[in-house]
Formats: structure tokens, sequence, C-alpha cells
């Protein structure tokens, strides 16, 4: 449908996008960043389980970047991790998951006039990176970020505090002021 009115084609019934809840979304901050309407706030994108071990620092791109340029940065760090950092096949597959997912948008936006597209070398990569991982595409595109584990983290345990002595009934009784003094001698 989107594509008929960008034609120019009139009369088209489009639907207004969908509201969302708070339940749509994990975390209530991302409810309120965000609001009930499909229209995004945000200015960057957010990499779920893609923090390095010595870094737990979220990995986030730019927004504004097209899905060429998303997928660039995917490819980019998928290398990074799997060459220099030794990361498990567990830990790269949502790197693999968020590629496919581009595949489409790539496919749409990013065609070639002449000979294959990005798109198709992109796909080519996942499916040779995620066969070398033990992984079928179906098993990626099923893929989901793992939720956050609510469990806290245990508290070193710090020195007991000490007491301090309770004040007996005479050391917390209020000292008698100057003009309750004269008033008692008189």
């Amino acid at each position: 449908m989107q594509r008929r009115e960008d034609a120019g084609e009139s009369g088209l019934d489009i639907p207004v996008p969908p509201k969302y809840a708070a339940a749509d979304f994990q975390k209530a901050s991302y409810w309120r960043l965000r609001g009930k309407l499909d229209v995004a706030k945000e200015t960057f994108v957010l990499y779920p389980q893609c923090e390095r071990d010595a870094d737990l620092t979220p990995v986030i791109g730019w927004a504004g970047w097209d899905h060429k340029q998303q997928a660039e940065a995917l490819v980019l760090y998928f290398q990074q991790m799997q060459e220099k950092e030794g990361w498990s096949r567990e830990r790269l597959a949502p790197l693999l998951a968020g590629l496919l997912e581009l595949l489409p948008w790539l496919r749409t936006f990013h065609k070639s006039a002449s000979g294959p597209s990005i798109a198709d070398d992109y796909a080519l990569f996942v499916a040779d990176e995620a066969r070398n991982l033990g992984y079928s595409l179906d098993e990626l595109a099923e893929l989901k970020p793992q939720k956050p584990s609510r469990a806290k983290s245990p508290k070193a345990k710090s020195a007991p505090k000490a007491k301090r002595p309770r004040k007996s009934t005479e050391e917390s009784a209020p000292e008698a002021t100057p003009s309750s003094k004269t008033a008692e001698s008189s």
C-alpha cells in the first residue's frame, strides 16, 4: 500500500499505525521514552547482548544510518568479535540475526541495476557464517534477545556497624530552661 501511495495513487485507506502499550516493551523506561504511537524518538539503535567482555557498555549505532550502513557496522563488529575477542557461537548469533533482519530492507532499497545486489552479498555472508557456526537461517530468524535477569548480585558483606549505647532516661531528659527554673523557685 505504501508503494502505491508513493506512486501517487489516491483514495487509499491506509490504517493508522497501532498504538503500543507499556506491556509491549521490556522495560517501563522504554515505554516512557517512546510512547504509544509507532513514532520513534530515539536517536540510537541498541544492539542487545553485544557488549564486550571487558566493557559492559551497551553497543549502539546511530539511528540515522541507512540499512546498508547498519549492515556494514554489524559485519565489521561481527568480524572483530570473532577474530579479536574470540566470541563463542552463542555470542555471535545475535549479530548474524541482526544482519538477517536487514536483508529484506537491503533488497528493497539497495538494488543493483546490473549484477548481484549488495543484499545478495550480505545474504551470502550470513549464510556462510551461520553454517560455520552450526546455525540454520531459520534458527537465526527465531532468535530472540534474552530477557535480562532480575536476580540481584550478592552484595559484599560489610563489617557490622557498631551499636551506639542507649542514653539513660536522665541523659535523655531535656534540660531545664532558665524560664522554667525561675517558675519553679517562685
